[in-house]
C-alpha cells in the first residue's frame, strides 16, 4: 500500500471535521428548514442516505452485467457488489463509531456543544447519537464507489451525497462535524471494497473494464488511490 494517499486522506479527514467542529455551533444556528423532509426534494436528497435505495440500484447493476453481451467475465458481479458492499459497510460502520464516539443529537432549543451520553447508559443502543452521520456515510460512499465505477458522472454522484448531507443540516438532526466525519468513513470503506474490486478485475481485459478506467478530472482526485 502506497502511505502518500494514506497520509493525505488521514490528514484532509483530520483538517475537515476540524473545519466542521469550528463551524458547529454556527451551522447549527443559521442553517435551518425543518420542513425539509416534508418536500419532495428533501425526501429525495435523504433517501441517498438509506441503504435500500442502493442496495435497489445495485440490484439494476447486476441484472444489467449479468445479461450484458458480450458477457462481462469477472465483471459480471462486481459492480453491483461493490456499490452494495460499500454502503452497507459504511452505514455500520458509522452505527459502530457511534457507540464510541457517544454524541448526541443537536437539540435545536437549546444548542449546546455536545451533549455526550455516558458509556453507562444504553451502552449499545446508537439511536438518538449522531457521530458520525448514517445517512451522510451510506451517501457519500455509494458517491465514491459510484466515482471509481462510472468516473464520468462524478459531479452527479457527489451532488446527490452532497444533497443528503445538507437535508440533516436543514433538519438539524446533525452537526456539520457529524456530515463530514460520515463523508471521511465513506471514503475509507469505498477504497477498501475498491481494493477488493481491482483483484478481481484486474486480470480481465474486456471493454467494461476498461471503461472503468476512463479518465476524469473531477473524479480523479477522489479515487487516485
Amino acid at each position: 500500500m502506497r502511505t502518500k494517499p494514506l497520509l493525505c486522506f488521514l490528514a484532509a479527514s483530520v483538517g475537515a471535521v476540524a473545519i466542521g467542529f469550528a463551524a458547529d455551533l454556527y451551522v447549527l444556528e443559521h442553517v435551518a428548514r425543518r420542513d425539509t423532509n416534508d418536500t419532495d426534494w428533501g425526501q429525495m436528497f435523504r433517501s441517498a442516505g438509506y441503504i435500500p435505495t442502493w442496495c435497489i440500484v445495485a440490484l439494476g447493476l447486476l441484472l444489467v452485467d449479468l445479461w450484458a453481451k458480450p458477457p462481462a467475465g469477472r465483471y459480471r458481479v462486481t459492480r453491483g457488489l461493490t456499490l452494495a458492499g460499500s454502503v452497507w459497510f459504511a452505514g455500520v460502520a458509522a452505527e459502530l463509531l457511534k457507540l464510541v464516539t457517544r454524541r448526541l443529537r443537536p437539540d435545536a432549543e437549546h444548542p449546546v456543544l455536545y451533549a455526550i451520553r455516558p458509556f453507562a447508559e444504553e451502552t449499545y443502543a446508537a439511536s438518538g447519537m449522531c457521530l458520525p452521520s448514517g445517512h451522510a456515510s451510506v451517501a457519500f460512499a455509494a458517491a465514491f464507489m459510484l466515482c471509481r465505477l462510472h468516473p464520468g458522472g462524478a459531479p452527479v454522484w457527489l451532488a446527490i451525497a452532497a444533497g443528503c448531507a445538507a437535508t440533516r443540516l436543514l433538519m438539524q438532526a446533525h452537526y456539520l462535524s457529524d456530515v463530514l466525519a460520515g463523508a471521511a468513513v465513506a471514503y475509507a470503506v469505498a477504497w477498501a471494497i475498491w481494493q477488493v474490486h481491482l483483484l478481481i478485475v484486474r486480470p480481465t481485459t474486456t471493454p467494461t473494464t476498461t471503461a472503468l478506467r476512463a479518465p476524469c478530472r473531477v473524479s480523479a482526485l477522489l479515487v487516485g488511490a
